[in-house]
Formats: C-alpha cells, structure tokens, sequence
C-alpha cells in the first residue's frame, strides 16, 4: 500500500474484494483490489458503457471525455476513462495485470489539478524518454512532441510516439511509432486495417485509390520494407499509415488532397532512405552485400553506388529470367531512379539473357525520336550492347552489356533522354577492375 494510504470499504468500488482510500492534491483516489482480473475489467467495462464515452476515442490527457491506454510512452499498463457529470470530473483507470480499478474526482474546475495528480500517480515520464529520442534522431524531423494517447492507442503494442511537423508539402501532420517486435507491428498493422475497412490488394502510394481505402505491401527497388495503407479520417481528411518493418518503425501522414499526400508520402516521408536500406541490409540473410555482391558492388562508380540493395527474386527473374547471377539495386542516379546490375557466370550466359542482335536499330547515345533504339557501343575500353526506350508510364529506360565484366544493368524511371545518356556515360559503369 502507497505510503498514506488507509483501509476502504470495498462498497468504494463496486465488485472489488478490497479497497483503500489514498489522499492526493486533488483529492483521495480509492483503489480497488479484485479478486482476478476478469472481475476488474468486467468493472471497467461497466463504467465505460455508463460514462457516454467510447472507447479508443478522446483524449484525457488533454480533454474531459475519452478512454484509452495509459500511459503515453513505453509499454501499456492499462487502460483509463474520464467523463464529467453534474460537476464532477472523474478519472477510473485500471492495471491490465494486477487486477486494480482506480478512481479519482475533483470539481470540473480542478480537472487540470486532478490530470496533473493522474500523471504522478500512474508515472508518466517527462519529454523525451531514451526511446522518443532515438526515435526523433531516426526521423530527423524539428518540432517534435509526445504523441497523444489517442494516436498511441490506435497502434496497439507502440512502446513510443512521436508527433513532429512534417518536411515538404502535402501533409499536415506526421507521427511514428516504435514497436517492440516485428510480430507487435505486423499485429497493429493488421489492425489498422481491420479498423480503417481498407482494401487488400489497392495501392495508394499514387493517391488514384478508390474512396482512398486501400492498402498493400510497399517495397523499395524491390526489397520488402512494409505495409502501406490509406483511409478517409476524422473532418474531411485523408489519412496514410505506412510501416518499415527492418526498423520496426510505423507512420501516418495527414492532409487533405490524395495526389498531394500521396506525393509527400513518395518523397519526403521518413525514416531516410539511408537508414531504412542499412537496416534492411542488416536484417536480410544473409547480411548484405556478400563477398559477391562487394566484388559486384567494387564494378558501380561510387556517385552510382547509392543506398544498395540485394533485389527480391522475382525481380531477379522478371530482369534476367532463371540464370545464376549476383545481383545488387541502387539508386537514386543523376539518370535513372533505380538502376540493376548483374553479374553472369560468362559472357554467353549474359549475350543470351539480353537477346544480343536481335533489335538492332538507332544508337541511343544519339538521342533518337521516342528514345528507341539498340546497338552496339565502345566505351572507352568497354564493349557491349545499349537499348534505349519508353515505359508504358512514359518513364525511360536503358538495358545494356558489357562484354568484358559479363555484366549487365538496367536503369528504370528515367525523365530526361540527355541527362540519362549523359549519366551512362560518365557515372552509371560499370568500371573495369583495378
């Protein structure tokens, strides 16, 4: 029993098998003791249905009406309700593992004294706690803040909340949440799914989303990173939540037009790409980049040599079909936004998998019209085979060779026919050995 407190009737709290009466600032709190925890809640629950509030909803931290988890940062202990009636405040909450309901009331006026008292009591440390700061590094991000028990609650399992004011334009509002596991996020994804009515299998990353409900894995230059998904919120808003599961990281943009948000979650959404490819590579199996993969990676010319991958083998075999290769991803480029390299066994096993010959046309190093064309090119000491040509999006691409190294590579989601051929010439590679 906490130091000042004294013996209750257990009528003080309906169901319980004792009670104590503790005085505070703002007032006594009486606590409960029952005799398990299914009589606790089944207390807890009772007084939720007859406060009028709805649970996951509100704020008490802030506000007079709402139900939620406790506390706002590290792991959840349980969960509380505040509500008003006929002039009275009142706070109940209760221990999700000791069987304890607590409640505590003051006149409406003295609600700020009686959360301040709520916070002592339950133990809310103050801004930012080691965890909130790791996070707040990761992101990068100014203007950082706790987020609110309503945010954290709709990622069940969070251990650490942060609302910061985001980078870019196209969202109001960004948040990120740190979980435990990969099995506590994947969880809290999954149900915000469920809670949100998204549908499987629509993208949203282009904001083009029916109703803007959908949701589906996301990936980077092929590499898995996570779910992303998107519903309509609260006041006309939109709302995306994305996770990157190697950082056990998830987070949520706000704004108010599709295509916008959508265009701030593809470009200035956090974590950096730097950080998220680190840790993907860590956690990929094994470790990224091999022995192989380093030799490979040795072949791209270091401005090329940007936040590198090991691509997903359906990638692999949608490039280069069934042949043995080593293969990495990197990008951004000055030229293409994502660019594959693979190392074959021989030259032959190479000439085959691109098709050498077999579209032979105009020198893509010219700049023909459409940015069409496949020939054979010399540079500098390097020999092989350049296509050049236009995606169904209307991005550009180039698919070429090299005989001397048995490497070939693709750059995708090029914009400009001069500064991709410009780029190939001078930094895409790859580079003979040294």
């Amino acid at each position: 029993m906490r130091a000042g407190c004294h013996r209750g009737a257990p009528s003080d709290v309906p169901g319980a098998s004792a009670a104590a009466l503790c005085p505070g600032p703002a007032g006594d709190t009486v606590v409960g003791l029952f005799a398990g925890q299914a009589g606790a809640d089944a207390a807890y629950d009772r007084a939720v249905r007859e406060s009028g509030a709805t649970a996951g909803e509100g704020d008490c931290g802030t506000g007079a009406r709402g139900e939620h988890r406790y506390p706002d940062t590290g792991p959840a202990r349980g969960r509380v309700l505040c509500f008003e009636r006929d002039g009275t405040a009142t706070l109940l909450w209760i221990d999700g593992q000791a069987a304890i309901l607590s409640r505590a009331e003051s006149s409406t006026q003295d609600l700020p004294e009686l959360r301040a008292a709520w916070r002592a009591w339950t133990g809310s440390p103050a801004f930012p706690t080691a965890e909130e700061a790791d996070l707040v590094g990761l992101v990068g991000l100014a203007d950082c803040r706790r987020a609110g028990f309503a945010d954290l609650d709709d990622f069940a399992g969070a251990t650490a909340g942060v609302a910061c004011r985001p980078r870019g334009t196209g969202a109001s509002a960004v948040s990120y949440y740190r979980f435990p596991s990969l099995d506590a996020l994947r969880g809290a994804m999954d149900a915000r799914v469920a809670a949100t009515g998204a549908k499987p299998g629509v993208n949203c990353d282009e904001g083009e989303a029916p109703e803007f409900l959908g949701t589906r894995r996301f990936d980077l230059r092929s590499a898995e990173i996570g779910v992303l998904s998107c519903h309509p919120g609260p006041q006309s808003t939109l709302v995306m939540e994305w996770s990157v599961e190697a950082l056990l990281v998830a987070g949520r943009g706000v704004g108010t037009d599709a295509k916008a948000l959508a265009g701030w979650w593809r470009g200035s959404s956090d974590p950096p790409t730097a950080r998220v490819v680190e840790a993907v590579n860590a956690a990929s199996q094994p470790p990224f980049p091999s022995e192989r993969e380093r030799a490979l990676l040795a072949h791209i010319p270091e401005r090329s040599r940007q936040n590198c991958l090991r691509p997903s083998a359906e990638q692999v075999r949608n490039n280069v079909g069934e042949a043995p290769v080593v293969a990495v991803v990197c990008g951004p480029t000055a030229g293409a936004r994502i660019v594959f390299y693979y190392q074959f066994r021989d030259v032959a096993s190479m000439r085959q998998s691109y098709g050498s010959g077999t579209t032979n046309g105009e020198d893509c190093t010219s700049l023909p019209d459409g940015f069409q064309g496949e020939s054979a090119y010399r540079r500098g000491g390097m020999t092989g085979r350049l296509e050049c040509a236009q995606a169904q999006n209307g991005t550009l691409y180039l698919v070429w060779t090299t005989d001397q190294l048995a490497i070939q590579a693709f750059a995708f989601q090029g914009d400009d026919p001069f500064a991709m051929i410009d780029w190939w010439r001078h930094e895409a590679g790859p580079l003979p050995p040294r």
